[in-house]
């Protein structure tokens, strides 16, 4: 989700410029795993998360730096982050930010704006209920205008892999 904000960022900067945004960027390239539970519900940071929290701070710090080098001319984006998993953070690079009070709404809203396509990349839950969603929308289109191109970006083959289970079922 964060790599169109990072392309809008950079939209007026030089290769050269956005190449050393890149590498930059992957310095820090992923947040921990297991932030939803890094808070206590007072707010307190949890017993345990301390590397974890370190982590996010790192990613969050050269995201921010990276934005803060980017030429003063920038395009612009608009981040719906889902607000409602611990795990995942909004982008430091969108121009403006919206919120949604029900996840729900939030993805059937992001599936029937994206008008011009959707880029799926690996994901979770949520990315697979949106695919979901787009199906849907695609197959009771009634014109081709209505049909919101789909495109799985698959580098490692993860759409073309079947599912895997541990013994526990997980």
């Amino acid at each position: 989700m964060e790599a169109t904000h990072v392309g809008a960022t950079f939209a007026y900067a030089d290769d050269a410029t956005f190449a050393r945004a890149l590498t930059a960027l992957g310095e820090e390239p992923s947040l921990p795993k297991g932030l939803g539970n890094i808070l206590t519900k007072s707010g307190d940071l949890a017993p345990g998360y301390e590397e974890s929290a370190d982590g996010a701070r790192k990613w969050l710090n050269k995201g921010l730096e990276v934005r803060d080098s980017a030429p003063k001319e920038r395009g612009e984006s608009l981040a719906i982050p889902t607000w409602f998993y611990g795990s995942e953070p909004s982008t430091p690079f969108a121009s403006a930010y919206a919120k949604y009070f029900q996840n729900s709404i939030r993805e059937e809203a992001l599936i029937a704006q994206s008008r011009a396509g959707i880029i799926y990349a690996q994901g979770g839950g949520g990315t697979l209920r949106e695919i979901f969603q787009d199906v849907e929308l695609n197959f009771y289109a009634s014109t081709a205008d209505d049909f919101i191109p789909m495109i799985f970006f698959d580098p490692d083959d993860f759409w073309r892999r079947d599912a895997e289970f541990d013994a526990s079922g997980g």
